[in-house]
């Protein structure tokens, strides 16, 4: 699945995001979807953190490298590769099996190899070429208005959370910090 999208991120403390969602809906909610979610990332890198230091550098052009899933029970993941540039990014998913991304979490990239999509094949090599591993995972809330009728979404992402020993996305008791 390819996404384009054009994104602004500004950050607010949770205080303005909740006064902010009880006026929006209020007002809008008759016009939006609103959705609320728990998400879980696993975020890669190379073994000098070349896509940390890249950020960080306010390189223009760069891209992450994540495992992501919105129930430690699911079934699948999906593993993204996110370009960005300036305001635009275009994100590339692939679907796999609750077993292929145990493996991934893990460094074991081989099974890519066996799925029939040309970003299978893309992400393993890229991965095992530049040597990523993983190296965070990441946690949040979500919450979502999505209009049903254009590509328009707000999003405001609170409780924000780390860890950086345990890459199990799917554990039920992952220990995480505030960050």
């Amino acid at each position: 699945m390819i996404d384009k999208q054009d994104k602004i991120n500004i950050q607010v403390s949770e205080a303005p995001i909740n006064l902010a969602i009880k006026l929006i809906g209020t007002k809008i909610s008759r016009y939006f979807k609103i959705f609320i979610e728990i998400i879980n990332l696993l975020y890669f890198d190379t073994i000098y953190n070349d896509d940390y230091f890249e950020k960080m550098a306010g390189i223009e052009r760069r891209r992450k490298i994540r495992l992501r899933i919105y129930d430690v029970n699911s079934p699948t993941a999906k593993l993204e590769i996110k370009e960005k540039q300036g305001a635009s990014q275009l994100k590339r998913s692939l679907t796999v099996t609750r077993e292929e991304a145990e493996k991934i979490q893990t460094g074991d990239y081989s099974c890519l190899l066996e799925k029939k999509e040309p970003l299978a094949e893309e992400l393993f090599f890229f991965m095992t070429g530049k040597q990523y591993r993983p190296v965070c995972i990441v946690e949040y809330k979500r919450r979502a208005f999505m209009s049903p009728t254009n590509d328009i979404r707000i999003t405001f992402d609170s409780d924000i959370r780390s860890n950086e020993g345990n890459f199990n996305i799917f554990d039920k008791n992952l220990q995480t910090y505030p960050v």
